[in-house]
């Protein structure tokens, strides 16, 4: 089975819905389907890109391999995790740009 996974949040976050979307396409992964998930850039929760991300960003979508799982990374809007406005911006752009 052809299984597409979208959430915003993916390793290397350290949240909950990064960890619960890794362990989910590992597990179908593992079990014979083949696992594509789409996800954002990290920057959760400071708003800073992830260091090893900083420059493929601009490339818009980026295609890497995760434990046996097709991860693609789209463009968003870097937000800290505070504020209605970057936040919303934030979700928007992921949105969008998925």
């Amino acid at each position: 089975m052809n299984i597409l996974y979208i959430s915003q949040y993916f390793p290397p976050e350290a949240c909950a819905p990064a960890a619960r979307v890794d362990e989910f396409a590992r597990a179908w992964a593992r079990s014979g389907h083949r696992v594509r998930v789409l996800t954002g850039f990290p920057n959760h929760p400071e708003g800073v890109l992830h260091p090893a991300y900083r420059r493929p960003w601009r490339k818009g979508l980026v295609r890497e391999k995760h434990q046996g799982v097709d991860v693609y990374r789209s463009w968003l809007y870097p937000a800290a995790n505070r504020g209605l406005w970057g936040r919303g911006a934030n979700y928007c752009s992921f949105a969008f740009s998925a």
